[in-house]
């Protein structure tokens, strides 16, 4: 079963997730060092949810999973902010 039933929510939760990681370079400007994550690569290849991706009580697409091996670039704004009881916030908390 793949973790995601359309584009548009790996869109939503790629967008919280892996473009704020230092394990991917979606989200980058087009000249920086191209950087794939292998987990996303093995989603989308074999399909089933990966193991590093944790399922949560969605309160939103973004929190559906939370990624064990998410590192946040420097002046992003951290995923794991969003999981939790007071996921979805509209402005995460430290």
């Amino acid at each position: 079963m793949s973790a995601f039933s359309n584009g548009y929510e790996w869109e939503r939760w790629s967008a919280a997730w892996c473009e704020t990681c230092t394990k991917d370079s979606l989200g980058l400007p087009a000249d920086a060092p191209e950087v794939f994550c292998p987990i996303v690569g093995s989603a989308m290849v074999d399909g089933p949810t990966p193991l590093e991706w944790r399922e949560n009580e969605p309160n939103g697409l973004e929190t559906r999973y939370t990624c064990t091996e998410y590192e946040p670039r420097d002046a992003e704004t951290d995923a794991r902010t969003y999981v939790g009881p007071d996921g979805m916030r509209s402005t995460p908390t430290e």
